[in-house]
């Protein structure tokens, strides 16, 4: 594994489990503010199994409302990573299991995700796009 796949999944590793530290506040100024520390600009867009789009606002009103409530989410396994565009663009599919409740219906699932990742002029990845199917 090249040190380079190593820091994106390290980051994605340590995304996951800042947004479930994030999400479990119940505070939309403070998930803005941990994500955006990650990286995640407010047009990071999430792809949902429904074919709905998410964005910043959208997850910062489901932290809000209550209507998703996170009890664990973490990294299973990567399954792929290539890196594009000179070492510039990242992309991984991995799966992720998480425990959650969703407007009062409690959920396990085992989920694909796909991520995007963009490196910045400081070296640093950050996340531009998500797509996650059910497992």
């Amino acid at each position: 594994m090249s040190e380079e796949e190593q820091a994106v999944k390290a980051y994605l590793t340590e995304f996951s489990q800042k947004w479930l530290a994030a999400s479990m506040t119940k505070d939309p100024v403070e998930f803005e503010s941990v994500m955006g520390q990650m990286g995640m600009d407010t047009d990071c867009l999430m792809i949902r199994p429904s074919g709905n789009p998410a964005d910043m606002n959208t997850f910062k009103a489901m932290v809000a409302d209550g209507d998703i409530l996170v009890k664990k989410q973490a990294i299973a396994e990567f399954t792929s990573f290539r890196l594009i565009a000179d070492g510039k663009v990242a992309i991984v599919t991995y799966w992720e299991e998480s425990e959650f409740s969703y407007k009062g219906v409690d959920n396990k699932d085992k989920a694909k995700l796909t991520a995007v990742l963009e490196k910045t002029e400081e070296g640093k990845w950050k996340p531009i796009h998500f797509h996650r199917g059910s497992g």
